[in-house]
């Protein structure tokens, strides 16, 4: 499988899990109900997804000549939005924001370490170590969005 492209799909899909969980967990503290919750966290992953497509676009055309630009648009958009369909999703499920973001924890940390893990590995780094900072990474974002929305519930 080509390098670019599966290192476009990881880096798509971990800031994908990652940013919606973080606004995930912070709604879920404050109290917000599950539909608005997840409406934000669609809206958030359908931004981030043009801005991330766009930006790798512009990085691809103007730093990788060999790299279709258009490609890696493409894949990382989609890869963030589907890594934002995917930490949701349990948002869908489940009555309750703590019942959902814990399901949702429980499929978003393990899919960042994985994420992290064949990053780390294309990049000739140590795999378990990338996919620990990953998911490590995503657990402190969550946990401080929760934390700051207790502050000011």
């Amino acid at each position: 499988m080509n390098r670019d492209f599966v290192l476009n799909t990881m880096i798509g899909l971990s800031d994908g899990l990652m940013v919606p969980f973080a606004i995930a967990a912070g709604m879920s503290a404050f109290g917000i109900s599950t539909g608005y919750i997840l409406l934000t966290c669609l809206l958030i992953s359908l931004a981030g997804s043009i801005t991330m497509s766009t930006g790798a676009f512009l990085t691809a055309k103007k730093y990788e000549p060999l790299q279709r630009p258009y490609v890696a648009a493409w894949v990382i958009g989609l890869s963030y939005l589907l890594g934002g369909m995917i930490c949701i999703s349990p948002f869908i499920f489940f009555g309750s924001p703590t019942e959902s973001l814990k399901w949702s924890g429980v499929i978003t940390l393990p899919l960042l370490f994985v994420c992290g893990y064949i990053e780390g590995n294309s990049h000739g780094d140590r795999g378990w170590i990338s996919g620990i900072r990953a998911a490590l990474t995503g657990s402190i974002a969550a946990a401080c969005a929760y934390g700051i929305s207790q502050l000011f519930k």
